[in-house]
């Protein structure tokens, strides 16, 4: 295991009640294993998956790269701006 700041941002924090807490995980794990696993234990993320934007360390990040220790998560909707 391995353990990993997550951060939500906006609605998704709405939906699963925190907006950042460490979390153990398996290595090997994705941010896409990441946020199923955050799904089962809040549903109402499901209405987001769709459109959930990831970034790791404060980079924009694929969905299927490997998470290390100590990494941080963050998950948010889209943006936009006028």
């Amino acid at each position: 295991m391995i353990q990993i700041r997550v951060k939500m941002f906006a609605s998704l924090a709405e939906a699963c009640g925190f907006r950042e807490q460490h979390i153990d995980v398996p290595m090997g794990c994705t941010p896409s294993n990441l946020f199923d696993t955050l799904q089962a234990q809040h549903p109402n993320l499901a209405q987001y998956s769709n459109f959930v934007l990831v970034a790791v360390n404060a980079s924009h990040a694929q969905w299927d790269m490997e998470l290390k220790e100590g990494d941080e998560v963050a998950f948010f909707p889209p943006v936009s701006g006028g």
